[in-house]
This record gives C-alpha cells, structure tokens and sequence, in this order.
C-alpha cells in the first residue's frame, strides 16, 4: 500500500489516509468510499 506516515487507515483494502487528519476529513473519506460503493463504482461491489 506504501504506507508512508502513522496512524494510516485502510478503508475498503484500496485507499489510504496517512497521518494526523483531523475527524473531519477522516469522515468525508469514508463517505466518499461508501458513496461509490453504493453507486457500484467500485470493483467488488
């Protein structure tokens, strides 16, 4: 994955967010992730 910063959360097994992220963006990613799965834009889903 080339983790490159801690903490590091994976979501999906596919995207990454590295490093002190504030609450905030940690939620929009999920969203976004969750959002494109529901949409089926995402392989597997």
């Amino acid at each position: 994955m080339g983790v490159r910063g801690v903490p590091c959360f994976i979501i999906e097994n596919k995207y990454a967010v590295m490093g002190a992220q504030d609450p905030q963006t940690l939620a929009d990613a999920i969203r976004q992730v969750a959002e494109l799965k529901a949409k089926g834009e995402m392989e597997g889903s």
